[in-house]
């Protein structure tokens, strides 16, 4: 449902935002860079095809496209530019103009589109029809039509052979043509260098796979062996070291290794209560991820009350919504909702308002107080309009109170924004 929260490495969004990430990194490299923006390309086409309002696959996709024709032009002149730029104008021209997807706050937004209507303003490329210009929602409805049907339906792979066709492999290291593992390597080194450990690994792991004799993947996976080995070497020499014990915590919680992540916890606790008073909030999400939800509750309320990061707001919102769920998921829907209520009055400016304000609403609705419900999924929809799930679930409220055509057409909207739930 909300892609930045739930099932984020999934989503097709997230997975393009990451490998955008990377694109700064991949310049020097022809056909890397190339197949990396192709990516983007269909991962956004997924995105949309899953949500046809989401305004930020729209500008990532459009900045996609205004990229490789960029790269186009100065590669290849004309060639895969006229391809790249029609699209580019069709995508973020179908996001200013769609009230149901544009919003002024996505920035990148509003520039691609100001790039793109200066170019408008120029002679006229050679994929506008002279004849046509009169009626610009006209052209940009047909070229977005046209991308969609051929992005969604036919793979680029077709277009990524003759583009990548220009580039002679042997201006290559021997070990890198047509490797793809070692692509994840290079991918697991970035993630690396961002403190991303958990996609790191996941990258080697996908390299080993394409190639299982790989020295470089098994080297840098052979990184994180290390770290966890110098702790543990540590931990001989000092074994009451508390600080050595939360450093392996804190690296076994990134490998989602939540059996020893608790243990080292819970010895830190044992070794020093008074110092270590931060540590209670990553036990307590090591037993919510364990599904021990008795004593996450119990730590949570502890390191809440302690609050040693009271200085960060955002630390504590996504410690609460974890004990808000650690209750929800008992089925102790006041406790929930108390949980939620002070995320929301605290931090009410926070990127997941919306989020907050639905599973309020869903609290409410199982408790049958539907009125209350009704009012929490509109506050939702107000911030994020959207939101498939959240427009059922009113109607689903709706239809409970009587209201049988306001609740058709919210399961109408949900439908269209590509809910495809109860």
């Amino acid at each position: 449902m909300f892609k930045y929260l739930f099932n984020p490495q999934n989503h097709p969004f997230n997975r393009a935002s990451k490998l955008f990430g990377q694109l700064r990194y991949l310049e020097q490299s022809g056909q890397e860079y190339w197949r990396t923006i192709i990516e983007i390309i269909k991962l956004c086409w997924e995105a949309v095809r899953i949500n046809q309002y989401d305004g930020d696959s729209h500008v990532m996709l459009a900045n996609a496209y205004l990229l490789a024709a960029f790269r186009a032009f100065q590669e290849l002149k004309s060639e895969g530019y006229v391809y790249y730029m029609s699209r580019c104008a069709a995508v973020i021209y179908e996001w200013k103009t769609n009230p149901r997807m544009y919003s002024k706050e996505i920035e990148q937004g509003e520039k691609i589109y100001r790039e793109i209507i200066n170019r408008l303003k120029e002679p006229l490329p050679d994929w506008m029809d002279r004849d046509l210009p009169k009626d610009i929602r006209k052209l940009h409805n047909d070229f977005y039509l046209k991308a969609k049907e051929e992005e969604i339906r036919q793979s680029l792979d077709g277009i990524e052979q003759r583009l990548l066709s220009h580039f002679d492999v042997k201006d290559q290291p021997d070990n890198m043509v047509n490797d793809k593992a070692s692509v994840h390597a290079r991918r697991s080194a970035l993630y690396k260098k961002q403190g991303n450990l958990d996609e790191a690994i996941r990258e080697l792991q996908l390299g080993l796979i394409e190639n299982p004799e790989n020295p470089l993947l098994h080297s840098q996976l052979g990184y994180f062996d290390e770290k966890i080995q110098q702790l543990q070497l540590g931990l001989l020499e000092n074994p009451d070291n508390p600080v050595l014990h939360t450093l392996l915590g804190s690296l076994y919680g990134e490998l989602k290794r939540w059996d020893e992540a608790a243990e080292e916890y819970r010895t830190v606790l044992q070794l020093d209560t008074e110092g270590h008073a931060d540590v209670h909030i990553p036990l307590a999400t090591a037993y919510f991820n364990q599904g021990h939800l008795d004593k996450a509750i119990s730590e949570f309320e502890i390191g809440l009350s302690i609050n040693p990061n009271e200085s960060d707001a955002r630390f504590e919102s996504d410690a609460r919504f974890l004990f808000a769920r650690s209750y929800y998921k008992q089925g102790r829907l006041q406790e929930a909702l108390r949980e939620y209520k002070i995320i929301a009055q605290t931090d009410p400016k926070q990127a997941v308002a919306h989020m907050i304000h639905f599973f309020i609403g869903e609290s409410y609705s199982e408790l049958g107080q539907l009125d209350e419900a009704i009012r929490e999924f509109q506050t939702s929809l107000s911030i994020e309009a959207n939101e498939g799930e959240t427009h059922f679930r009113l109607g689903k409220c709706y239809e409970q109170q009587g209201h049988k055509d306001m609740a058709i057409r919210e399961f109408k909207i949900a439908t269209e924004l590509g809910y495809q739930g109860e």
